[in-house]
Order: structure tokens, then C-alpha cells, then sequence
């Protein structure tokens, strides 16, 4: 049986991905029962909670797979400035550049199935801007839906293609190095982020292992189940706003 081509070649959650995802949300919503509410019931109440988890993961790996796509669309960008410094043409030094791509980062990467997208494209005669004009909308990478816009106004009216795509690339280039330094930065705030969203359960945990007996008048009355619930809701709205912190547009 052939296997199904995703519908976004280049952003898209393998079965794989999406199994670690939903095991590690439940597993951090088990812990939040143990913690909270130590019965089904509390378990079937958090199920909105193990929906907010598991979404909240699939954007932090949509994220990483864009930061990753940055990444590698500059390094494209490089292989085709030094190619066009040797002489060739511009598409030529795009196309060129798959060799190495596959090098650096392997062959099912989504910077090299752009390039083989180029590579068919110009064999049909078709415009390779809207290459990474389509790439740029799936990815939602504004550098790449521009690069691809400038490439097709570059090849119908500019006189000296080169020198424009150059002066466009290097723009680009210095842009997405900027980002990378952010982000980078962001990594070192984002493990600490991690480390205080546990840190409630290690407290509750370390009151739990001196005294066994502090937390069980809140699991089987109405007002313990209520206050626990507020402390839900409140760990779930400092996680969302935390994580809304880091995220910073360049």
C-alpha cells in the first residue's frame, strides 16, 4: 500500500510525534490527579486539562519544526551565495545546493523537498518563486513567501538578477541570525519556565512524603475538591501565561 503523502510537506506531526505527545500529556495530567483529587472522578474533570496539554505540545513542536525550517532555509540561502559567487546563475546555485543540504541535515528534510520542488518546477518551465511563495503560506515563514515574491520580480523585470537576489538574501540571512540569537536566549528562560512548572508538585510532593496525612482532608470533602480545583485552574492559567511570555515575534 502506498503511503499517504501528508497534505503540508514541509510542517507536519508524524504518528509518532503525535503518541509521545498525547502519553506525555496524560502522564502529566495522572500526576495532576494524584496530586489534586486521587480519584476517577477528579481524572474525568482534567480531561479539559489533558486537551489544553496536548495542544499546548503540538505548537511547542510546530514551533521547533519553523525554527528548524529557518535554519535550514538559511543555510540554502549561504550554499546559493557561494554559488553565484563561483558563477553560476541564480536557480542553478539553488539547485546546486541540494548536495550539500542532504549533508548537512538528511535527505527528508523539508529544505531539501523545496529544493527538489525547484529542481521540477524548472524542468517545467513553471515560475520558481511560487516555489517559495507556496512554502513560505504552508510554513508560515514570512523571509520565504518574500524571498519567493522578490525572485519572481527579480526574474521579469530586474536587469541584474544576481545583484538583487544577493542584496535579498543577505538581508534575509541577517534577519534569521538575529532570530536564532533570540531564540537561542529564549531556551535558557524556557528550561527555567519548566523548572517552576513542577516545582509545585515537588512541594506537594516533599509535604506529602513528611506528612502523609496534610493534604487528606481535601480529597473527600466538596470544599476540598472545590479549593483544589481553583489551584487547577490557577496552575493552568500561569502555565498559558508563561509560556505566552517567551513567545517573541522578530
Amino acid at each position: 500500500m502506498k503511503k499517504k503523502k501528508p497534505e503540508n510537506e514541509y510542517i507536519y506531526m508524524t504518528k509518532k510525534e503525535k503518541l509521545i505527545n498525547t502519553v506525555k500529556s496524560l502522564m502529566v495530567v495522572l500526576v495532576m490527579d494524584f496530586f489534586f483529587y486521587r480519584s476517577l472522578w477528579g481524572l474525568i474533570m482534567l480531561v479539559p486539562a489533558f486537551l489544553f496539554f496536548r495542544k499546548n505540545g503540538e505548537k511547542d513542536l510546530e514551533v521547533g519544526k519553523r525554527n528548524r525550517i529557518k535554519e535550514q532555509f538559511k543555510e540554502l540561502l549561504l550554499l546559493s551565495e557561494t554559488g553565484q559567487k563561483a558563477g553560476m546563475s541564480v536557480d542553478n546555485a539553488l539547485i546546486n545546493s541540494k548536495d550539500d543540504l542532504v549533508v548537512l541535515f538528511g535527505k527528508y528534510q523539508p529544505v531539501v523537498t523545496l529544493v527538489e520542488r525547484i529542481i521540477i518546477f524548472r524542468r517545467n518551465n513553471k515560475p520558481i518563486g511560487d516555489v517559495f511563495i507556496d512554502a513560505g503560506e504552508k510554513t508560515g515563514i514570512e523571509d520565504i513567501t518574500q524571498f519567493g515574491q522578490i525572485y519572481e520580480i527579480a526574474y521579469e523585470k530586474s536587469g541584474n538578477m544576481s545583484a538583487v537576489m544577493h542584496e535579498t538574501a543577505n538581508s534575509i540571512i541577517e534577519k534569521l541570525e538575529t532570530e536564532n540569537e533570540i531564540y537561542l536566549a529564549l531556551n535558557d528562560k524556557s528550561f527555567e519556565l519548566k523548572v517552576l512548572e513542577m516545582m509545585p508538585f515537588f512541594i506537594m510532593g516533599y509535604i506529602e512524603l513528611t506528612n502523609k496525612n496534610y493534604f487528606e482532608m481535601m480529597y473527600g470533602s466538596i470544599f476540598g475538591i472545590g479549593v483544589m480545583s481553583i489551584f487547577v485552574m490557577i496552575y493552568l492559567l500561569v502555565y498559558g501565561w508563561g509560556r505566552k511570555i517567551l513567545k517573541i515575534e522578530v
